[in-house]
């Protein structure tokens, strides 16, 4: 690559771009979520959901871009919450479909709240489909926790009251620039 090229530039003297993803599947029911629960990999204890790889060392920096959730269930159209958290974040992650409560004292350790409209369908939704939220030309800063690399996030259904598929996936895919 060019040295005179800024992107390749940029890249290797700065943490250049990221993508951060990761996976959750819920558990295996169908019971339904009423507005403000949480939708998380489990259902008998809280859990941590990661984004490995945010920060370039243990308490390093960036800027979230863009963000993006799919969802192998096809029937899935409900808005949903992600609020991120850097790697201080709340001493207990909210199990499924029980109630997103924040607490005061976690206040401190939230880098953002993106809230993430209606899933839709990109093509025919045949088997094999997914459908996605997406939020676009975003600038957000954030600093990764002293004792990791990583941010965290919990996700919650603002509004409605969906039934969601039994294990239903959710693949989180985050465009970041690390710095």
């Amino acid at each position: 690559m060019d040295d005179n090229y800024p992107i390749g530039r940029f890249k290797r003297e700065y943490g250049g771009f990221k993508r951060l993803k990761c996976e959750i599947t819920r558990p295996a029911n169908a019971t339904p979520y009423s507005a403000l629960d949480c939708v998380a990999a489990n259902s008998a204890t809280s859990t941590t959901h990661a984004l490995p790889l945010a920060g370039r060392i243990n308490g390093g920096t960036g800027s979230i871009l863009r963000a993006c959730i799919k969802t192998d269930n096809l029937s899935w159209t409900n808005a949903i919450t992600m609020v991120v958290y850097d790697g201080d974040g709340p001493a207990a992650f909210i199990a499924d479909n029980a109630a997103f409560d924040p607490k005061y004292a976690d206040a401190s350790d939230v880098v953002a709240t993106l809230s993430f409209p209606a899933f839709a369908k990109d093509a025919t939704g045949a088997a094999g489909s997914y459908y996605k939220t997406t939020i676009e030309a975003l600038n957000i800063p954030y600093e990764c926790g002293s004792a990791t690399s990583s941010l965290y996030y919990q996700l919650f259904l603002p509004s409605g009251t969906p039934t969601p598929a039994s294990a239903q996936k959710f693949y989180i895919n985050m465009g970041v620039v690390r710095d």
